[in-house]
């Protein structure tokens, strides 16, 4: 008696579909353009570290990232001049294209100014500061080589604590890593402080009090005046 048909025709199993998830928003390039790509290359990026789309082959890359962009965008991407042909794009190539196309919608100096501009707010945390930082500097279409610096000097200029500030400035070659350590662990003191002595750490400024003594002319105890 032969193998029955299902011990010889089992079907094989297919490979797992690195699938974005069901809330991944698409590319649009209605809007704001740069503030859109920024935020989808954010997502992209998380999206191919999570599902390891880098171990598929470079058309399946392509094609999941054509899938999760908008018509609109995919009519720009259409409209793109590529020095390869499609059976061999990258999506390294097509993200070039698109940061370009953004940064030509984007106005340089008003992102610019947007990032100078960047200060912590009060009750955010450093890590929410530098993330925004960080976030911002990319649109400014600066060097490479410039980039940590910028985003160190915005760290000294922006943090809101003086004294954090002031343990920032005193370092005479101060890099951004230890910029970002200086603020980390400065912030992390205040919390264990805060934590032992059950309640926010803060100055308290106390307005001195009006000295009083018997008046010479009514025989009462009241604020001295100044008399012209």
């Amino acid at each position: 008696e032969g193998p029955s048909p299902s011990s010889t025709h089992r079907p094989t199993s297919r490979p797992h579909l690195p699938i974005p998830p069901a809330k991944f928003t698409k590319f649009t390039t209605s809007g704001n353009i740069a503030e859109n790509w920024k935020l989808f290359k954010q997502r992209w990026d998380n999206h191919v570290i999570l599902s390891d789309l880098d171990s598929r082959p470079n058309r399946f890359q392509v094609a999941t990232f054509l899938s999760l962009i908008d018509d609109d965008a995919l009519k720009v991407y259409n409209g793109f001049q590529f020095a390869t042909e499609e059976s061999t794009r990258t999506v390294e190539e097509i993200i070039q294209q698109y940061n370009d196309y953004s940064i030509g919608e984007m106005n340089e100096t008003f992102e610019r100014y947007t990032f100078n501009n960047r200060m912590q707010n009060e009750g955010e945390t450093f890590e929410s500061f530098l993330a925004a930082v960080r976030l911002l500097v990319r649109t400014c279409n600066y060097c490479d080589a410039c980039t940590p610096s910028l985003v160190r000097n915005r760290i000294v200029l922006g943090i809101k604590d003086q004294s954090t500030q002031t343990a920032l400035l005193k370092e005479q070659r101060l890099t951004l890593s230890t910029a970002i350590d200086l603020c980390k662990a400065a912030e992390n003191a205040t919390a264990r402080r805060e934590q032992i002595s059950g309640e926010p750490v803060r100055k308290i400024f106390r307005a001195q009090e009006p000295r009083q003594q018997k008046c010479k002319y009514c025989g009462r105890q009241h604020e001295t005046r100044k008399h012209a």
